[in-house]
């Protein structure tokens, strides 16, 4: 089996939206910020302590790629309709504590959410990332990843209308 994948360990998580597809791409916009680059800077400057700070400072969930993915148009030049818009959210601090026990693991990191419009619904997906680490046998990977699902799917549940923020 060596260090392939099976179809078994990859469990998407699907989370319908009370809203519309621009409502919910807003909310999800505001929810999660894009990524603050100053630790880039402390990098480049080597200075590993202040890009540690700056990493700290970080939230837990950041959008990594700005303007997201936008797969809308694309369909349409291909002759499909739809609508999709696809995120990567994370913190680079958390998945560099993940990475640190086995570099494959950034092919995990950071998590691609897709917000979708399938039929009349308007939904977000996301594969779990417990599962597909799970593979590694690393604990500390193991809890990271549950954190990181539960703290994920918390906050699309809240921008899809289900969960009253805390």
């Amino acid at each position: 089996m060596g260090n392939r994948a099976s179809k078994s360990s990859i469990h998407p998580i699907t989370i319908s939206s009370k809203y519309s597809f621009s409502e919910t791409q807003k909310a999800l916009e505001a929810a999660i910020p894009p990524l603050d680059l100053t630790f880039q800077t402390y990098i480049a400057e080597g200075d590993y302590a202040g890009a540690r700070a700056a990493l700290e400072a970080l939230p837990p969930l950041n959008n990594f790629i700005l303007p997201p993915r936008n797969f809308t148009g694309l369909l349409l030049t291909i002759g499909e309709g739809g609508q999709a818009i696809q995120y990567e959210i994370g913190n680079p601090l958390t998945a560099a504590t993940m990475i640190k026990y086995n570099l494959d693991i950034a092919l995990h990191t950071p998590r691609r959410v897709l917000l979708r419009v399938d039929g009349d619904n308007v939904e977000f997906k996301v594969n779990a990332l417990a599962p597909l680490v799970a593979k590694y046998g690393i604990p500390e990977v193991n809890a990271v990843a549950t954190k990181l699902d539960a703290e994920l799917t918390s906050t699309l549940r809240r921008v899809a209308g289900h969960d009253a923020p805390q």
